[in-house]
């Protein structure tokens, strides 16, 4: 985003009073870049500590602060910069914290480094000390929510309690047992990983997942990395008409029949494809912000996690998975809602036809920030006999881990819950 048109957007969003308070620790007038909106944030800033009765700075108010103070023939400028924070709001300020955080943090590291080589230009002895204070700022910005937020326990409980079961929850439908297990359902800010070897049913299960949910009345966007949206859309059809592939070629008009009466229950489904291009969770919450504008999603599933990047270097792949994890989570929590994501199992589970949570691969550091791990099970004779095994090997949301058979129909695309099975002792 253009430098200029950031501090439009962050000025803009500064006219609320809330967020004024809320980003007036690390928002200051020398992290501006010209004179311009330099003193547009002054103007803000004066205006907040003499008025505080409005929630909004009046654009009104700001001409007219900018007429009294400013000389005439260069009042112009100010205003047209007025003008500019009108034009380009935050469309959604659920992604402000963020980019908030990012460019204090990015000019703070700026002017550190431009002061470093201006003094060495000037061959002057380099404050360390005030470097090091610098770089401190510029890194405690992301911890400033932290240290200012807490819950005090003591305050309304019953407030408390009632938010958390009014808290929307989206069950997998799959098996009352393992719903059961969820409280019920996956909930806002909350992050599942299905775990499984290759070709044991991570997709298929995600598939399942999301066609329950906009079955009832949930919009869904779904992240696929690994197959086209061609093929993901193709096998939501089998599982919306209970039709085998073949059929659907021969009478793909019937495909438009129950489309048109899936959208009947109110929910959505995007698919949105990442196969062709890398993708990060920074790119993926830009890219939801926008299509929330349009289409207000209940939960995203990504197929599946181990094929994203993060833009930061790592030493081992490993701690970058497990980094992408923990930002997928946070992205959940920042927006408001649940996801689901597929993460990839070892060999050794594929070969000996049991999944366990030591069978995670790369990184076991991936479990440790998911709200509930599944894991899915299936021997050659299970194949066989059109079953696999559900097992929940990981759980912060409730108390039981059960474990439950899956009836399998590869030529649907579809899951069912069946007989379920207690897990054997170790």
């Amino acid at each position: 985003m253009e430098t200029h048109l950031l501090e439009f957007r962050i000025l803009s969003l500064l006219r609320n009073r809330n967020a004024f308070l809320k980003y007036s620790s690390i928002l200051k007038e020398h992290l501006f870049g010209s004179k311009h909106t330099k003193y547009i944030y002054k103007l803000l800033l004066f205006y907040h500590r003499q008025i505080k009765s409005k929630t909004t700075v009046p654009l009104s108010s700001l001409f007219t602060l900018v007429s009294s103070r400013i000389k005439e023939n260069e009042a112009e400028k100010y205003k047209e910069i007025i003008r500019k924070v009108k034009k380009f709001p935050f469309a959604d300020e659920a992604i402000a914290d963020d980019i908030v955080r990012k460019f204090a943090q990015r000019q703070l590291l700026k002017i550190m480094i431009m002061d470093a080589l201006q003094g060495l230009d000037r061959d002057e002895h380099l404050d360390i000390a005030k470097l090091r204070s610098r770089l401190d700022e510029a890194l405690v910005i992301d911890s400033t929510e932290v240290l200012e937020t807490a819950y005090n326990y003591f305050s309304n409980p019953m407030q408390r309690m009632e938010e958390d079961r009014n808290k929307l929850r989206i069950p997998t439908y799959l098996s009352p047992e393992i719903d059961r297990a969820m409280d019920q359902g996956l909930s806002t800010g909350e992050l599942a990983l299905i775990m499984a070897p290759t070709k044991v049913g991570k997709t298929m299960f995600l598939l399942n997942i999301a066609y329950n949910a906009v079955k009832h009345g949930k919009k869904v966007v779904y992240v696929t990395l690994e197959l086209s949206k061609a093929k993901i859309a193709s096998r939501f059809d089998q599982l919306v008409t209970r039709k085998p592939k073949e059929y659907l070629n021969i009478h793909p008009g019937i495909v438009f029949k129950y489309i048109k009466k899936l959208k009947t229950k109110g929910g959505g489904l995007m698919i949105k494809d990442c196969t062709s291009a890398r993708l990060s969770p920074v790119e993926l919450g830009l890219y939801l912000e926008r299509l929330r504008k349009d289409f207000e999603f209940d939960m995203v599933v990504v197929d599946q996690v181990d094929l994203m990047y993060s833009p930061k270097e790592y030493k081992e792949r490993r701690y970058e998975l497990s980094s992408i994890v923990v930002s997928l989570r946070r992205m959940g929590a920042t927006m408001g809602i649940p996801v689901w994501a597929a993460t990839q199992a070892n060999r050794a589970a594929g070969e000996a036809g049991v999944t366990t949570l030591w069978d995670i691969a790369e990184d076991i550091g991936k479990a440790n920030w998911a709200d509930i791990i599944l894991a899915l099970s299936q021997s050659p004779e299970d194949k066989e006999e059109n079953i696999m095994w559900l097992d929940v090997v990981g759980n912060r949301i409730g108390e039981s881990n059960p474990r439950v058979m899956l009836t399998t129909n590869y030529t649907l695309m579809s899951l069912k819950g069946n007989v379920s099975k207690p897990k054997e002792k170790e």
